[in-house]
C-alpha cells in the first residue's frame, strides 16, 4: 500500500469532506429546493460554503501542525508532498471554480 501522506497529512482530505457533507446536509434542509433548478443552486452554494469553510479551517489547522520545532526543524505533516496548509488554496479555488459554474449556468 502506497501512503501519500506523512505525519497527520490525512487531514488535508479529512475535513474538506466533513465540511461539505455538513454543508450539503445544512442546504438541503434549509433551502426549499421545490424544483431542479432551486435544488441546483442550492447544493452547489452547499459545496461552495463547505469549500470555503474547509479552505479556512485548512489554513489555520495546517499552519499550527505546521510550526517550526524549537530546533528550527519543520513538522512534516504533507499530503501529496504538499504541506496540509496549502491545501487550503486548492479547495479555495475548486469552490471559486463551482461558483463561476453557478454564475454561468442558470
Amino acid at each position: 500500500m502506497v501512503f501519500v501522506w506523512s505525519g497527520l497529512g490525512f487531514v488535508a482530505l479529512l475535513v474538506p469532506v466533513v465540511c461539505v457533507i455538513l454543508s450539503l446536509a445544512v442546504g438541503t434542509f434549509w433551502w426549499d429546493a421545490s424544483d431542479n433548478a432551486k435544488a441546483f443552486r442550492a447544493l452547489t452554494i452547499s459545496f461552495v460554503v463547505g469549500c470555503g469553510l474547509s479552505a479556512v479551517g485548512l489554513w489555520f489547522l495546517g499552519r499550527w501542525m505546521n510550526r517550526r520545532k524549537a530546533n528550527g526543524e519543520m513538522n512534516g505533516h504533507t499530503f501529496f508532498f504538499i504541506p496540509v496548509h496549502y491545501w487550503a488554496f486548492v479547495w479555495a479555488i475548486i469552490g471559486g471554480m463551482f461558483s463561476l459554474r453557478m454564475l454561468v449556468v442558470k
